[in-house]
């Protein structure tokens, strides 16, 4: 039986984890390279107006303030996971 000193089990380490990092890195770039193959894009979603107009709040609070800016981060998060560009909100304003 031969016996292992601990040198050589060091470098029996580092050559695994070595060889598992240039796993990952070639993995990372097939997953990069399947993302540029041209395939079925999604359906752009359309914006349907209704035919009511809105009715605008006037009246604005100083503790709506946190309200409106909670609104424009949701908005704008929903916004970039659909769009997948930068999103910018220009306005925020509270209807009925």
């Amino acid at each position: 039986m031969t016996t292992i000193t601990i040198g050589e089990g060091a470098i029996v380490a580092i050559f695994s984890m070595v060889l598992i990092f240039i796993i990952l890195l070639l993995l990372a770039y097939v997953i990069a390279l399947l993302k540029k193959i041209p395939g079925v894009q999604e359906p752009v979603q359309q914006v349907v107006r209704s035919e009511q107009p809105m009715q605008r709040v006037t009246a604005v609070q100083e503790s709506d303030e946190e309200e409106r800016m909670v609104a424009m981060l949701v908005a704008s998060c929903l916004a970039k996971e659909q769009y997948k560009n930068d999103v910018q909100v220009i306005s925020c304003e509270r209807i009925k």
